[in-house]
């Protein structure tokens, strides 16, 4: 069994063949940060959410520098609607690595997802800050504004690119 194996039955669309593959790897070496980040990538698309958080937390605690297994590990927390969780894991990926507007952004919807309004939208203002191109930061900032009910500053949001003058001043208290 090779790593490589596995990550052909997944890409094959056979996560649970990948799955038992990784389980024997991870008999044989069970520090391999790699094979538990792919076996939560399995376990998350056969949608076992609790034991995908748990494997990407595994994952984490031997690699805890691997983006896609930060990235992983709060979109599970949030298909759980664990939003807490979500949070704490945004807030520890983004201390490893700060500025990173893929943390930024999930910090945003984490905060969103509490119903944290203005720490949403500051946090979707610093990803545009960092990636004034960041489509979904845009879209959900626009969205976020709508339903707040400050629909000028949403159209705004959704038609100017990031990082204009007009979305740093539609922050700004009068």
């Amino acid at each position: 069994m090779s790593l490589a194996e596995a990550l052909a039955r997944l890409r094959a669309g056979q996560p649970q063949a990948a799955a038992e593959l990784l389980k024997q790897q991870l008999e044989l070496q069970p520090t391999d940060a790699r094979s538990w980040f792919l076996l939560g990538v399995c376990q998350h698309t056969l949608n076992d959410l609790p034991t995908a958080a748990r494997t990407f937390a595994r994952s984490l605690a031997l690699d805890p520098s691997n983006p896609e297994a930060n990235l992983a590990h709060v979109s599970v927390l949030r298909a759980m609607a664990d939003a807490q969780g979500a949070l704490a894991a945004s807030k520890a990926a983004l201390a490893r690595t700060p500025n990173d507007p893929r943390f930024l952004y999930a910090l945003a919807l984490s905060h969103e997802d509490l119903g944290r309004t203005d720490d949403a939208l500051a946090h979707y203002d610093a990803v545009l800050q960092i990636a004034p191109h960041h489509e979904d930061a845009l879209h959900n900032r626009g969205l976020l504004l709508a339903r707040l009910g400050r629909h000028d500053e949403a159209e705004t949001s959704e038609r100017m690119p990031a990082g204009s003058p007009m979305i740093a001043l539609s922050t700004c208290e009068p």
